[in-house]
């Protein structure tokens, strides 16, 4: 895919042909965040009803809350499934698209990606990230996300001289196959705190420990789905 056709040159601006304005994704990021305030909203009077005596409120509400999240980063799933592979459908095996990911969605994809390349001895790989343009304050999330990644493994990344929205990865280093390893590694891990938006709604008095094997769960869910929606592009 012409990269400069889809996303506009420097001196044009980067083009909204990148499906974050689609109906359909707007739609389950909207039901993500009203939810994702729903369960705080419940676990702040949950906190309340706890801190008040009454226990049996307290774990109402935390019940609730916890529904709340769970329906929130179901919406979440369906948003970031649909703008992948909306933005991902045509292009080639040496080019990813990251619009309308939030950064832990992107890393996923990213990663996964790095670890196709090299196993197919791919030389590098474009990673779409964007200019940042739509990015809240006007900074950019995706950029040096995929440039800290690209430290962490030792991977040289540089700007596409024609197109600041785009980061040309190498991936010819001769010591491809443990850079594979440790992205392989990474990837299998279960990441914490996977949304940012996402609230510990978890009873007043819960073990922390229970909590974490919760998310760790909700998150391993989510790799299932995005595990399969990167096979249905490669």
């Amino acid at each position: 895919m012409d990269r400069e056709l889809f996303l506009g040159n420097d001196n044009e601006g980067e083009r909204d042909f990148n499906h974050v304005v689609d109906a359909e994704y707007v739609k389950w990021r909207d039901l993500a965040k009203e939810n994702y305030l729903k369960c705080k909203q419940k676990s702040r009077e949950s906190q309340e009803a706890y801190q008040n005596g009454d226990g049996q409120l307290a774990h109402e509400l935390s019940v609730e809350s916890k529904q709340y999240r769970a329906e929130a980063e179901e919406y979440d799933q369906k948003a970031a499934e649909y703008v992948f592979v909306a933005n991902n459908e045509d292009s080639s095996e040496d080019e990813i698209d990251l619009h309308g990911l939030y950064v832990k969605e992107a890393e996923i994809f990213v990663k996964k990606r790095f670890k196709f390349c090299i196993h197919n001895n791919r030389p590098y790989l474009n990673v779409i990230v964007g200019k940042g343009l739509h990015s809240k304050n006007g900074i950019a999330k995706l950029k040096p996300s995929v440039e800290e990644w690209c430290r962490e493994y030792g991977i040289s990344c540089s700007v596409d001289p024609d197109n600041s929205g785009v980061l040309v990865v190498d991936l010819s280093d001769t010591h491809a196959s443990d850079i594979s390893t440790q992205v392989s590694h990474a990837y299998n891990a279960t990441p914490q705190n996977f949304h940012q938006q996402q609230q510990n709604a978890g009873d007043s008095n819960q073990n922390q420990n229970q909590n974490d094997q919760n998310n760790s769960s909700e998150v391993n869910v989510f790799l299932q789905i995005l595990e399969a929606c990167f096979k249905k592009l490669c």
